[in-house]
């Protein structure tokens, strides 16, 4: 009996996708592909050329291959596979300062500012809209009335945090 097939989800630039299915459906067609590419994989490096474009990506390729054979091999031994090192991620942009609490009752103020008030984005606050969760005057949001609905519904900033 054949061992069962292990699925592998790696993030590739969109210019490696087509060639890592490539290889991938290779490798399920033909049972000696395997055995080549591990052969191509495990050769001493030849002396560094001129890199070109296509040497950066056939170096990203190779790296992203030796990745999925080491998680593979880990998902075989039963271990649970390590996370690749992914780049450090760019500093979040800073956010804009909340709008200033409004008087309850009294206030309104633009889907923007309430957007901002409750820390969420413009587009949720459209969706509160087309819900009927907002009390609108005119074109400006009633906060009183709609923070009172959104109390009720734990939304916004009535949302319970997460820990």
């Amino acid at each position: 009996m054949a061992a069962a097939a292990q699925q592998v989800n790696v993030r590739l630039r969109p210019d490696h996708a087509d060639l890592v299915r490539r290889v991938a459906a290779r490798l399920k067609a033909e049972d000696g592909f395997a055995g080549a590419l591990d052969r191509l994989l495990s050769r001493p490096d030849p002396a560094p050329a001129p890199t070109t474009p296509d040497d950066d990506r056939v170096g990203a390729l190779e790296a992203a291959v030796g990745e999925l054979r080491q998680r593979v091999a880990a998902l075989e031994e039963g271990e649970a596979p390590k996370p690749a090192k992914t780049p450090a991620k760019a500093p979040a942009k800073p956010k804009v300062a909340p709008a200033p609490a409004p008087v309850l009752g009294t206030g309104t103020m633009s889907q923007a500012d309430y957007a901002r008030w409750h820390d969420v984005s413009r587009t949720s606050v459209n969706k509160w809209k087309e819900a009927g969760h907002l009390t609108m005057a005119g074109d400006k949001v009633d906060v009183a009335a709609s923070d009172r609905c959104l109390s009720g519904l734990g939304m916004g900033r009535f949302r319970e945090k997460k820990s």
